[in-house]
């Protein structure tokens, strides 16, 4: 074989290489879809295992500290929240600055 490929014109060291570059494409392209065909599974376990952990670790900070929502509408163990049925509206969208008539004088 080797005598066949040396008449035509291909040496033995860009035999290999086309060799060596063939297997790398296949693998650079089959690769990935090999791995997802396989880990597709697992990974859906995983995501579901971190999707219930961080609710089992959400209930479980719940539990020891029950949200208390005092008269402003806001909880007491999150302040930066507003508390699903109150209403607020923060005072700077309130006026002309809100509306975008920033530069007209109301009389």
């Amino acid at each position: 074989m080797s005598n066949t490929l040396t008449t035509v014109g291909l040496s033995p060291r860009v035999i290999f290489c086309a060799v060596v570059l063939i297997v790398i494409v296949s693998w650079i392209v089959v690769a990935p879809a090999v791995w997802y065909v396989h880990f597709r599974q697992a990974f859906r376990r995983w995501s579901l295992w971190l999707l219930r952990r961080g609710q089992h670790l959400e209930d479980h900070l719940n539990d020891q500290n029950p949200p208390v929502h005092d008269s402003v509408g806001t909880s007491s163990h999150s302040p930066n929240l507003i508390a699903e049925d109150s209403v607020a509206i923060p005072l700077q969208d309130v006026g002309p600055q809100a509306s975008g008539f920033e530069g007209i004088q109301i009389e």
